[in-house]
């Protein structure tokens, strides 16, 4: 008996009348290349997952499918669209939950479901393939992964298959049409998300392709364990191995304090081993990290041993590394104190004075040029590898990786965005009655730049946090948040009691996703006018006094650590970059914010500059989340920045001192600066600087 395969979908896996028009979804001609099975499709045109179940479309397949049947399911077009309330399902809460009544219904038949991520649509600007679908996809694969289900990429596949044919002929599978040419359009059409048979086809024939590869139109088979060959299991053997024989370059492999948590969270996770080589131009402090690293490896409570190797060079570190770490000091910490605190003389006071502003300015000028040393050796000795930066300026450090080497699959990670999901946790927790809530479980549209990042959207198990966070902010703008006494913002430089947050939030409807330290810096100096206005934010300036006096603590505790002074403890450091190189590697998809160059994911910002939004992390691939439209409100204190990054790459790549100086004043932190002082500062902090950077400033 032949098996049957139910199709659940929308208008682009329909079938239709080839003589009333040439549109074709893809589940119309399915059964075209399944000659073996029986294809039963109920797609309909217009049906999200909420209206396909209510006007029980789902029946047929629950009355007549039998045990090993097939039920494919794909959804999103018209899920997404908020414009019709009937048939929208929020992408983290109702479509996933819908999609769990589509799986119960074949399961509880002894059917088979599959899920299937919707086709891309074929939205180009400024010749490139536009994201879209915005979280949905990544929604399906999650939905997947929870409940073990199949799921086909077709998203991916599309999205592939369009970028690759270009803007001209990917026409050719979608319904655009000339004049006369379409009875439903006698003056010509340009859809961009429904394919004539052509794209069909294409589309059709990539998830036949997969139903057989993957063993689930195999009669007799468990479809969760598809029979492979010798050749298959010797191919998953050796994908298996690669993850326990890992090579990580890590570049500023002296580190005193990233290393180490990234140390642990390697030696604690049972899924990867290998070796780390350690390359820093301190090579003395590569060697002490060595002797750690070992220690770390060797802790009883270790599950994964990790060899350590210090490299003499970036050749050396880089060739044959499947990874690569990059997380440097760009000077040394005087350098840090003309960019901090040189410029408080023309009354500008940073609190952080490591992304914009006059300091932030002056850290980009010597980080680009080593950046650009960096991405020459990963384009010469490493090119495949996977690179993942944590040095700031973060976004200028990405962009400037792939400003040299294109082709570099490079990504920032930072944890600010973390703080901020923690907040909103411990307003659920001390205003809202539910304790316990980890910010894994929120659902957050990400959006913005580093350290300027935004929530537009904000939800737990189906509760929108938004109006909930609005009457936080409220509550909490005069005096200031602080859960416990331990994060008065008083006890360290690095708390705050969230007031820069409340107030932006208040002014623009979205919630600033970063310390408040950070924040204030990207605005006018609302917030640091000076020493006595920050006072009044709830907020700290970092001296650098401080960062060195640190310094000091930290090399004194790397001397216990290897001493044996200090035992080598476990303890999880927080960060999400072993988790990413897992799901790099296929052992888990994972959804997180990241910095990569912008290919749509921000509609309204400029192109290839590098944003901050989610990400779908999986088996070799990086999906950009589409975050939507920037809110009106904030899109212009973004794009500000975002031009002043691209001017200030081009002024450090070019040696520009006009460009240079007209982009340092063009900062909102400068708003008070007159030009002649902004002047004798910007040549002072020059100057300060001048060891680290290339003559050509200085002819």
């Amino acid at each position: 008996m032949s098996k049957q395969i139910f199709i659940c979908g929308d208008s682009t896996a329909a079938s239709y009348d080839p003589e009333k028009t040439r549109m074709t979804g893809w589940g119309q001609v399915l059964g075209d290349f399944l000659p073996e099975a029986k294809v039963v499709n109920l797609a309909m045109a217009g049906r999200s997952t909420r209206t396909f179940l209510a006007e029980k479309r789902l029946e047929p397949a629950k009355q007549d499918a039998r045990p090993g049947d097939l039920v494919l399911i794909q959804f999103a077009h018209n899920d997404e669209n908020e414009q019709k309330p009937e048939r929208y399902a929020a992408a983290w809460t109702d479509y996933r939950e819908n999609l769990k009544v589509f799986i119960r219904a074949a399961r509880g038949k002894g059917a088979v479901p599959v899920l299937l991520t919707p086709i891309c649509m074929r939205v180009w600007e400024n010749g490139r393939l536009q994201a879209t679908h915005g979280e949905y996809p990544a929604a399906m694969r999650s939905t997947a992964e929870e409940t073990r289900v199949p799921l086909i990429d077709l998203y991916a596949e599309s999205f592939r298959i369009v970028e690759e044919l270009g803007e001209e002929e990917s026409k050719k599978l979608f319904m655009h049409t000339a004049p006369g040419e379409e009875p439903g359009h006698p003056e010509g059409q340009e859809d961009n998300a429904h394919t004539r048979r052509a794209g069909a086809e294409q589309f059709a024939a990539f998830v036949a392709r997969k139903l057989r590869e993957t063993g689930l139109l195999c009669p007799d088979k468990e479809p969760a364990k598809p029979a492979a060959g010798r050749k298959e299991n010797e191919k998953m053997d050796k994908h298996a191995e690669k993850n326990r024989n890992l090579t990580i370059a890590y570049i500023g492999g002296g580190s005193r304090g990233w290393a180490w948590g990234f140390m642990k969270d390697l030696a604690s996770d049972p899924d990867l081993c290998g070796r780390i080589r350690l390359y820093d131009i301190d090579r003395a402090a590569a060697e002490r990290n060595q002797v750690i690293g070992r220690k770390i490896s060797a802790h009883p409570d270790a599950v994964s041993r990790w060899e350590y190797e210090v490299s003499g060079s970036l050749e050396e570190a880089l060739k044959g590394a499947d990874f690569v770490v990059i997380s440097i000091l760009p000077g040394t910490f005087d350098e840090m104190e003309s960019d901090v605190h040189l410029p408080e003389r023309a009354g500008v006071w940073q609190p952080v004075g490591d992304t914009v502003g006059a300091g932030g300015f002056m850290r980009a000028m010597r980080t680009i040029p080593m950046y650009v040393t960096i991405a020459e050796a990963i384009r010469d000795y490493a090119p495949e590898a996977w690179v993942i930066n944590y040095t700031n300026p973060m976004s200028l450090c990405v962009r400037t990786l792939y400003e040299v080497f294109p082709q570099v699959r490079a990504f920032g990670c930072c944890h600010e965005v973390f703080g901020t999901q923690k907040l909103l946790c411990s307003m659920l927790e001390t205003e809202y009655g539910y304790p316990g809530v980890r910010r894994q479980e929120l659902y957050t549209t990400v959006t913005g730049i580093n350290h300027f990042t935004w929530l537009t959207r904000a939800s737990w198990k189906g509760i929108d946090l938004m109006p909930l966070y609005a009457a936080f902010a409220d509550k909490y703008a005069e005096d200031g948040y602080e859960a416990s006494k331990d994060d008065n913002w008083m006890n360290s430089f690095f708390n705050c009691a969230h007031r820069v947050k409340f107030d932006l939030f208040r002014r623009y409807g979205a919630i600033a996703a970063a310390g408040d330290r950070h924040l204030a810096e990207f605005t006018a100096p609302w917030y640091t006018r000076d020493p006595e206005t920050v006072k009044t934010w709830k907020f700290g300036l970092t001296p650098v006094s401080w960062r060195k006096e640190d310094l000091q603590r930290r090399l004194k505790r790397s001397d216990e650590l290897i001493s044996g002074e200090e035992k080598v403890d476990l303890t999880p450091s927080g960060e999400e970059g072993h988790l990413l190189i897992k799901a790099l590697l296929g052992l888990g998809d994972l959804v997180s914010n990241v910095n990569l160059p912008n290919r749509g994911q921000i509609p309204d910002l400029p192109a290839g500059a590098v944003v901050e939004t989610n990400a779908l992390f999986g088996l070799n691939r990086i999906e950009p989340v589409c975050a939507g439209p920037t809110p009106a409100g904030i899109l212009p204190l973004i794009a500000r920045h975002v031009y002043n990054q691209e001017n200030t790459l081009r002024s450090a790549l070019d040696c520009d001192r006009k460009l240079g100086f007209t982009t340092f004043m063009n900062d909102p932190q400068m708003a008070f600066v007159t030009p002649g002082d902004g002047q004798k500062l910007f040549d002072d902090m020059l100057e300060n600087q001048r060891a680290y950077l290339p003559e050509g400033w200085f002819r």
